[in-house]
């Protein structure tokens, strides 16, 4: 999630970018996780790309979730592109184009997200019909700078919902990972 000034989410727990001690400009992505969840949060340094990796474990499970912001005139950089991915999901303002989630056109972004697919088990949840996120107020058009892609263990149980603007620009996406919750014997 990118935000523009802080924000106190009651019953979770706020990780934000270290960009700033590292003395390079932050683009003010944050991380929350629920207050009932075990997680911990690193910062990974993929200049110029701000990537928060959350390490969460749910029942038996755990999850790695990358919470990622790609300037729009900056080309993403991300760590390791050939590993397998394992209950993973990447997720946030890549501020990639591409004909397969609704641009016209296609950047060194969209062109590094497309290879990142098909060069892992990475799926993407949007594509050309998903809803746009990102009203550009200048010029009046309606964009879709967000994307979340999964695992392919995740890919079946994953659902989107955008959400109503809670002051932030984009509009945020909600992804839910339907997981079953096993009780340990």
């Amino acid at each position: 999630m990118h935000w523009s000034c802080a924000t106190n989410i009651t019953g979770y727990t706020e990780y934000t970018c270290e960009c700033k001690k590292k003395g390079r400009k932050c683009q003010g992505i944050i991380t929350f996780i629920r207050n009932d969840i075990v997680g911990e949060v690193t910062h990974l340094d993929c200049h110029p790309t701000d990537i928060l990796k959350a390490t969460i474990w749910y029942g038996n499970h755990k999850l790695t979730v990358f919470n990622i912001y790609c300037p729009p005139d900056q080309t993403l950089n991300f760590p390791d592109p050939t590993i397998t991915f394992k209950k993973t999901v990447l997720a946030g303002d890549f501020n990639g184009h591409s004909p397969l989630w609704g641009y016209t056109d296609e950047d060194d972004t969209g062109r590094k997200i497309e290879e990142l697919c098909q060069a892992t088990n990475l799926f993407l949840l949007q594509d050309e019909n998903s809803p746009k996120t990102l009203l550009h107020r200048r010029h009046g058009t309606l964009h879709r700078p967000d994307l979340s892609l999964v695992s392919g263990d995740l890919e079946n149980h994953c659902s989107e919902e955008l959400l109503e603007d809670i002051a932030s620009a984009p509009r945020p996406i909600l992804t839910k990972i339907n997981i079953i919750k096993r009780r340990i014997r």
